[in-house]
């Protein structure tokens, strides 16, 4: 199952730093970096809490106002939260899950992130088992 989310892309950006400090997101970067680094050493349980207080926060900022109001970071965020939820749920052979997660961020809005969450889609429905 492991190659299922793209490469160890570092999705964290100065520009994607810069326009959370803009909007009031400043305080979701050092957890947002907190979990790529837990990304890449492999520590899913440590990535697991701090995913789920990404999509909780991110969720938040995307139900605060109107949807067209909400700044694209927020979306960005709540984008790379779902990648990194999916490759646990994949991990945890919870490969429905896992598509359920990608295919919101999609819905939800991906600046940016359209074609990481199609390719992870394509490939976490190859591996899943056939019914």
């Amino acid at each position: 199952d492991a190659g299922v989310g793209e490469d160890m892309t570092t999705f964290i950006t100065p520009l994607l730093e810069q326009d959370l400090i803009t909007f009031g997101g400043g305080s979701l970067i050092s957890l947002l970096k907190e979990a790529e680094e837990k990304r890449t050493n492999k520590d899913l349980k440590g990535l697991s809490s701090d995913v789920d207080e990404l999509m909780e926060v991110s969720w938040q900022m995307l139900h605060h106002g109107h949807w067209k109001d909400v700044p694209e970071v927020f979306r960005t965020v709540n984008a790379i939260s779902s990648i990194f939820k999916s490759e646990i749920e994949v991990e945890n052979r919870e490969y429905d899950e896992a598509l359920r997660t990608l295919d919101t961020a999609l819905v939800m809005g991906a600046p940016g992130l359209e074609d990481v969450l199609n390719s992870m889609i394509s490939k976490v429905a190859s591996i899943k088992p056939k019914e």
